[in-house]
């Protein structure tokens, strides 16, 4: 006994319940909430939200102009075929970011510095609608693309005056002539906000809007266009407008959703877009979105713009914009370096990829020839990469042009209107 009472003796520590280790059990979730935290949009002197929102639908209608009746990107993009457009958001973040813009530069230089602005704009818009209309219809002659003009030679001199006096239009440039119309009507709005007649306005542009679907035979304002199918002025301006009074009064808004932002507003809006999306997928089954039905005019008809389009635009939008400020540090590590160049060079993007387009469709054509899902979506993301280095090396050669100084993407002046046609 004395032996084995002499042996050493092990002691093991006893681990009860309230000793044991919590890192044992459970994962550290303070600190993993404190790294999703940090995904969260910070903030910068532009909104490079909106500009990845903007590339989000160059990148739709890219898609969707090179074409082809089946693809597996349309998946994403909507094939031009769902609720609501890339067409709808550019014209949306267009009145967004112009309402931000010019509330500043009129509380700084007054309402006659932002109408001067605007109507320069407007200008400068006109010049580049006029050339890129004759560009491309040239091109698309010269390439013997399917939607190039039919017209005799002895018509080209009217044909090209009734484009420069704005009234006529061709396929993919109408957006462009909207815009100056819009940028022309932005003054007279600018003013009333500005005069704190925001409810007269609002209700001005949502009123012409309610009539044009009732009567729009009576509204072609400001006169009726020769071949302008999609984009008219009376229907697409209500998109416009809102956005302006919305970026103008940004500051209000704010103040007034802050408490139901981001998370109610953004589970809410989930919600919806998945019951818009499970509607859509069992409707286009069912074929209840056939022309002339009732849901089609509620949703489908993109040229009126119907109150199903629009509720769906401010869906979808709120959801994108929402998960960006949640998310934006993944979202641009992983996909800034594609967004933000077709996103904050939109109007350089929508001219180049104009005639990408043509040569697209003439070396390897989806609209004339009948090709498979996987070849149509290889075409169309070798598009998307065409124009996306056309505009990267635009960006370039534009800040190496004389009096330009480089400067970061984020803190560039923001790009008011930044058209982009996804039909």
């Amino acid at each position: 006994m004395a032996i084995v009472s002499a042996l050493p003796v092990e002691v093991h520590p006893v681990i009860t319940m309230s000793h044991r280790p919590r890192t044992a059990a459970l994962p550290n979730l303070a600190s993993w909430f404190a790294r999703v935290r940090a995904w969260r949009y910070a903030g910068d002197k532009r909104d490079l939200r909106l500009d990845a929102l903007r590339g989000i639908a160059a990148i739709a209608m890219i898609v969707d102009h090179v074409g082809g009746s089946e693809s597996w990107l349309y998946r994403v993009t909507g094939g031009n075929k769902f609720f609501v457009s890339g067409a709808e958001a550019f014209v949306l973040i267009a009145g967004l970011t112009m309402g931000i813009v010019y509330v500043r530069l009129i509380a700084s230089g007054g309402i006659w510095a932002a109408a001067r602005k605007a109507l320069r704009r407007a200008g400068v818009l006109y010049v580049l609608t006029v050339l890129l209309t004759f560009g491309f219809a040239g091109a698309s002659i010269l390439g013997g693309a399917p939607w190039r003009p039919d017209i005799a030679p002895a018509e080209v001199p009217a044909w090209m005056l009734s484009v420069a006096t704005l009234q006529r239009t061709y396929y993919l440039a109408d957006i462009l002539l909207m815009y100056v119309l819009l940028m022309i009507a932005a003054v007279p709005a600018l003013a009333a906000l500005a005069f704190r007649h925001t409810r007269w306005l609002l209700a001005a542009s949502w009123g012409l809007w309610l009539a044009w679907q009732f009567a729009p035979q009576y509204l072609a304002i400001p006169w009726p266009i020769a071949n302008n199918v999609m984009f008219h002025f009376s229907s697409w301006q209500v998109i416009f407008v809102t956005g302006l009074a919305v970026g103008f009064h940004g500051d209000r808004i704010e103040a007034v959703v802050r408490r139901f932002w981001p998370m109610p507003i953004l589970g809410v809006s989930a919600v919806v877009a998945a019951a818009l999306i499970a509607l859509y997928m069992v409707g286009t089954r069912r074929g209840l979105f056939d022309e002339g039905g009732t849901l089609f005019w509620l949703f489908m008809d993109k040229r009126d713009v119907p109150i199903g389009r629009l509720f769906s635009l401010a869906v979808f939008f709120v959801l994108g914009y929402g998960v960006l400020m949640l998310a934006w540090r993944p979202v641009h590590r992983v996909a800034g370096w594609l967004l933000m160049p077709l996103g904050q060079h939109a109007l350089p993007a929508y001219s180049l990829h104009l005639f990408a387009l043509v040569a697209w469709g003439y070396v390897l054509p989806t609209w004339t020839v009948e090709r498979s899902a996987t070849w149509n979506a290889a075409i169309q993301l070798a598009a998307l990469a065409s124009v996306w280095l056309a505009v990267v090396a635009w960006i370039r050669f534009e800040r190496h042009l004389p009096g330009r100084h480089p400067v970061p993407p984020s803190v560039e002046p923001t790009t008011e209107t930044a058209p982009a046609h996804a039909a």
